[in-house]
């Protein structure tokens, strides 16, 4: 069904934001918008002549959504529906205007099959990932920006089985959940305090398995305290190797106001993690599980043992 207030707000843009090949698009300056059809980008020219047109452009944007915003408000996330969105930088804190990303969710799952036909796994290692569902371990999924990674969280959530309850925490709505016992908690705000309230709010609601779409900031101290508590998790973090994952939440953490000590950090990270699923994209293009590492503690810092690699 036709949206015509949307269509009217979106104008030359609507065609290409509803054009199923399209997966996004980008705008970072009124002269400046490209959009990704089928993984290829694609310029787009003559959308706004100046300025004062895309900062309009936004403004009706926010006022689609009925969003009040504030001299304080910087950033937005907004939703469509469960499978397109907008990411919105405000001019406030951009020199050369508001920049804008147009997300779209591909509205199919992948499952097993899916990623065993396209050789992004082997049996041995969705064997491995199984058994570590069906044992409760907390896994983290990782790997570098365009790794698939986000992909490969929906496919371990949605593999999660059941009857285990599952309880989201998500910055923005980009999980593609396909189960029955999963409630989703989106953020208000992508900043840590945003999402350290819905970990609060995870605290007093019975979850056998938490998920967090993006470790990226010092809510993690809270998240790691949360699993400790007997939770089991899957969470997802960038990371350019499977060992710089761990490195990573370590950095975050120490960025907390409430940090403990190095050593206090690293023990409490190998307690709350048990094994690191990583995805990369190959130099061929294609992404793939290259390694499953089992999380362990030396007696001074977390590291990982492999116990999958291809």
């Amino acid at each position: 069904m036709k949206d015509t207030n949307l269509e009217k707000v979106l104008g030359k843009l609507y065609s290409i934001f509803n054009d199923p090949n399209v997966d996004e698009i980008f705008i970072d300056s009124y002269k400046d918008i490209y959009y990704t059809e089928n993984s290829k980008i694609v310029e787009l020219k003559d959308i706004f002549s100046n300025r004062e047109e895309l900062e309009n452009f936004t403004l009706s944007l926010i006022n689609y959504f009925q969003v009040k915003i504030t001299e304080e408000t910087e950033t937005l996330n907004l939703s469509f529906d469960d499978y397109r969105s907008v990411n919105i930088i405000l001019s406030t804190i951009n020199k050369t205007g508001p920049i804008l990303n147009f997300m779209k969710l591909p509205q199919k799952t992948f499952g097993w099959e899916d990623y065993l036909k396209h050789g992004a796994i082997d049996e041995e290692g969705k064997n491995v990932i199984e058994g570590l569902l069906k044992e409760n371990k907390n896994i983290i999924i990782a790997g570098p920006v365009g790794s698939g990674k986000t992909t490969l969280l929906n496919l371990v959530v949605n593999s999660i089985p059941l009857p285990n309850r599952v309880i989201t925490i998500e910055k923005i709505r980009n999980l593609i959940i396909d189960r029955k016992m999963t409630a989703r908690l989106i953020a208000e705000s992508s900043n840590s305090k945003g999402v350290r309230k819905l970990i609060e709010a995870v605290r007093r609601m019975r979850a056998d398995y938490i998920v967090l779409d993006d470790i990226h900031g010092s809510e993690v101290v809270d998240y790691i305290n949360l699993i400790n508590e007997g939770h089991s998790s899957v969470s997802l973090i960038g990371a350019d190797n499977i060992f710089d994952a761990l490195r990573r939440i370590e950095i975050f953490a120490l960025n907390d106001y409430n940090a403990k000590t190095l050593d206090d950090i690293r023990y409490s990270i190998s307690t709350a993690f048990d094994y690191i699923v990583f995805q990369e994209k190959l130099e061929n293009g294609k992404r793939k599980v290259t390694k499953i590492g089992k999380v362990i503690f030396d007696g001074e810092k977390p590291s990982i043992e492999l116990v999958y690699n291809k």
